[in-house]
């Protein structure tokens, strides 16, 4: 039976760790590794970080809000990969498992790696890689601005008691449920009031950030009454209809198909530099070594804090006879979020969602 010989460049790694963990007194390193940490930490926000904070504030003071949390994950990244190559370091050197070092180093790992991912969605960079399934051509998005279509729902909440026979109400109490209904108001046309930038065209791959904020209402005073009115109708058809106790009642105003962050591209055809792909990002958020990526995203994209305003209008002659509107007209298929445009005096539509009490 042979023996098996061991790899004569695997033993010379080992010979020469442990000849490094002899020449050092390990009990006192690991008993000042915080204190080597603290100075690290120091070295990083005396140097980098109040050069990057002082560059931005210079050249990009647009930029200068993500500083802040620029600076903090490039801390964590630091941190992590100051005390995960300890440890290995450590566990090479045979430090005692009892030693404090990994009583604090072990949670604090932890603690990294939590902030690590919360980073990924919560960050400024982050809020846009999570939305950004798919890249417009600026031109081609600002022009889905333009014509995106409002929506205007009212929900009405209601409480209702279960209906049981007579027999059993005796046995057990009834159940209380809460119903919604819904129902979209309906409009005769609208108007575009956002303010539309003008983008710089020069650069092949340009990229262009879109953080939009969505603002829908009426566009006359009688627009505004037929509303109150038609929300006013819906309760108390709600009421009448079903028999419910009135809860509460909620206005959802949206602009359908237009998410909060986007990330577009300024050429048609135009491919994502590396520092604007998605995939990129989340892996080197995953190795805590985003940094770079997340500075040229912020210096070298142009950025749009950009408000939708549309103004809906119902018009006074066509209130009296609802078959005769012309859904169509000024709408672009506007039926597809106003499902109930002809239903005046029928039932509420009802949730089949219940939520029993």
């Amino acid at each position: 039976m042979e023996e098996s010989e061991s790899d004569p460049q695997q033993d010379s790694y080992a010979l020469h760790c442990y000849g490094f963990c002899e020449k050092i007194n390990v009990v006192f390193v690991f008993n000042n590794i915080w204190f080597f940490y603290l100075l690290f930490l120091g070295i990083l926000l005396c140097l980098p970080s109040l050069a990057y904070a002082v560059f931005i504030r210079c050249c990009y003071p647009a930029q200068l809000p993500s500083v802040k949390w620029h600076i903090v994950i490039f801390i964590i990244n630091c941190s992590l990969w100051f005390v995960l190559p300890v440890i290995i370091l450590a566990g090479l050197c045979r430090l005692p498992i009892s030693h404090s070092f990994y009583v604090i180093a072990l949670p604090f790992v932890f603690v990294l790696v939590i902030f690590t991912v919360l980073d990924m969605f919560l960050s400024p960079e982050g809020k846009y890689f999570l939305n950004c399934r798919r890249v417009y051509d600026t031109s081609v998005y600002l022009e889905m601005v333009r014509v995106a279509l409002p929506s205007i729902r009212v929900n009405v909440k209601s409480l209702y008691r279960e209906p049981m026979e007579k027999n059993l109400k005796l046995n057990r109490p009834g159940r209380k449920m809460i119903v919604t209904a819904h129902r979209y108001f309906p409009i005769d046309s609208y108007s575009d009031e956002t303010s539309l930038p003008r983008l710089d065209q020069e650069g092949f791959n340009q990229v262009t950030t879109f953080h939009i904020k969505k603002i829908v209402e009426p566009g006359d005073d009688f627009s505004h009454k037929q509303f109150t009115a038609f929300k006013t109708k819906f309760i108390g058809s709600c009421q009448r209809n079903r028999g419910g106790q009135f809860l509460e009642d909620t206005v959802e105003m949206d602009i359908p198909g237009l998410e909060e962050r986007v990330v577009t591209v300024s050429s048609s055809g135009a491919s994502l530099p590396w520092w604007a792909r998605r995939k990129v990002f989340y892996v080197l958020s995953t190795l805590s070594a985003s940094i770079l990526l997340r500075i040229m995203f912020q210096t070298r994209s142009m950025r749009h804090n950009l408000v939708v305003t549309k103004k809906y209008f119902v018009y006074p002659l066509n209130r009296g006879a609802a078959d005769e509107l012309d859904h169509g007209r000024g709408q672009g298929g506007y039926e597809e979020y106003q499902p109930f445009l002809a239903e005046e005096d029928g039932p509420p539509p009802y949730n089949p969602t219940i939520e029993w009490k």
